[in-house]
């Protein structure tokens, strides 16, 4: 995996992880998937670079756990990868902000970040200047890509009606949701929780449907 001084950051975009784990895990069908079987499957070396940073940038993002040779995919990997349009969005949002590089970046600098702003961030790391405009268009070129899910989100929120309140302020409370008459509130940290509403919710739709 890269690294620009303490810093170490995915060597590919969100939606090159997302396509690659969604062959894999096609051809596959398993949760844990065996390394070389990945790879094989991917046409790429086991033992290649190129393999390596492909598995690490999966792992950095959160969609794998790695090791005894496994690759196992999270339950954000599976909503990013099963998930409605929504959940797949908002599972690359939380994918990105768990690279701390580049949570660093959009909170000194804002969404829309360019090269001489990520080389003043550099430069009050350890980084060796002899790399420095490499890294700086490596995590210019990853950056520019996951940023096109940083715009859908906010395009979301936009047209969202105004009467449409989230309350998500609380670091560990519930998410509450009040639209109308509508009000739900779910758990914020329990993902068995959060599917088991899911699914009743589209149970529910597709009941009144039928009638």
């Amino acid at each position: 995996m890269p690294k620009a001084g303490s810093y170490d950051f995915p060597f590919y975009d969100i939606d090159s992880v997302i396509e690659r784990l969604q062959l894999a895990y096609d051809m596959i069908r398993k949760d844990e998937m065996d390394r070389k079987t990945v790879a094989e499957v991917l046409g790429m070396a086991h033992r290649g670079g190129a393999y390596a940073n492909l598995i690490s940038s999966m792992e950095k993002y959160g969609f794998i756990d790695t090791g005894r040779g496994l690759i196992t995919v999270t339950e954000l990997g599976k909503i990013a990868l099963f998930g409605s349009d929504v959940e797949k969005l908002e599972s690359r949002m939380k994918a990105i902000e768990k690279v701390d590089l580049f949570k660093e970046l959009y909170q000194t600098y804002g969404k829309n970040i360019n090269e001489n702003q990520i080389r003043a961030f550099l430069r009050h790391t350890d980084v060796d200047l002899a790399r420095m405009q490499r890294l700086v268009e490596q995590i210019s070129r990853v950056i520019e890509k996951n940023n096109q899910y940083l715009r859908e989100m906010k395009d979301l929120k936009k047209d969202l009606p105004a009467e449409f309140i989230v309350n998500n302020e609380q670091k560990d409370g519930p998410i509450i949701i009040q639209f109308g008459e509508a009000y739900i509130k779910l758990p914020k940290n329990d993902m068995k929780s959060l599917l088991l509403a899911k699914n009743t919710i589209e149970l529910l739709i597709k009941t009144i449907e039928e009638n």
